[in-house]
């Protein structure tokens, strides 16, 4: 039998950290990362060769805007480790589709960070493409400052706050297990706890023979340092007259 783990995210919620945690930690998990993604199909490596040749294409992300259910069910069937994990963002799928992968989904983690931090952190990267070809892991942000713009945040904000309202009010009302994995929490335990953490959640739904840990792990860094946000932003005195006259105040 086969299980499929599903990790709702928004970009910067610490999806790559989690992704990387779950493939060094668990030999049973078949990590996908972002299968969906609309400029290219993150698959796991291992699997490219096999999965070009079961679907018979080299172009992985057309099949997988096309006909996104069975494109997954391949994804599935070709895995030699009984657990295949991947990761959803809003821009990824319409909705329905979001729907129908959470209702096949053994588990669900949707892993949530402080909107502020999303957006700083987005904003850095983002700027970052400038000039690195993959700003969105193991790259070191903490002397990035960007620009704040009070529209465009609360734009993106909206957007945010629409993703997961909707996500989960559909895990609750169907009756689905998930959990939330909170960033600063989830950030906050040492590796074994966070290890703990994630395999007493799989274990609701998928044997725990199947979840054997590995304590020898490769993680990725985390990118920005700083917790001072006049090192993160260049306009800060219009960033805090924001924050605390009119964001704080709604």
């Amino acid at each position: 039998m086969k299980y499929l783990v599903t990790n709702i995210c928004y970009a910067r919620t610490g999806s790559n950290y989690f992704s990387k945690l779950l493939e060094s930690s668990f030999k049973n998990v078949n990590v996908h990362y972002e299968l969906f993604n609309r400029q290219h199909c993150h698959l796991n490596t291992d699997y490219l060769k096999r999965a070009e040749e079961v679907l018979d294409t080299t172009d992985l992300k057309r099949l997988a805007h096309e006909t996104p259910q069975l494109f997954l069910e391949k994804m599935i069937e070709i895995s030699d480790e009984p657990i295949i994990s991947h990761k959803l963002f809003p821009e990824h799928l319409d909705l329905p589709d979001v729907f129908r992968i959470v209702d096949k989904s053994a588990f669900i983690f949707v892993l949530k960070r402080n909107f502020i931090d999303v957006y700083i952190s987005k904003k850095k990267a983002l700027l970052l493409t400038q000039s690195h070809e993959n700003p969105w892991i193991n790259l070191d942000t903490t002397n990035v400052k960007i620009d704040f713009n009070k529209n465009e945040f609360k734009e993106m904000e909206s957007s945010f706050n629409d993703w997961y309202i909707k996500i989960v009010n559909y895990l609750i009302l169907n009756d689905i297990k998930f959990q939330i994995v909170d960033y600063d929490t989830f950030h906050r335990m040492s590796i074994k706890e966070q290890q703990d953490f994630i395999k007493s959640n799989l274990s609701k739904k998928i044997p725990a023979e199947l979840l054997d840990i590995s304590h020898q792990v490769d993680l990725l860094q985390k990118q920005d340092k700083s917790l001072d946000f006049k090192t993160k932003v260049n306009n800060y005195d219009e960033f805090m007259d924001f924050m605390i006259n009119e964001y704080l105040q709604v």
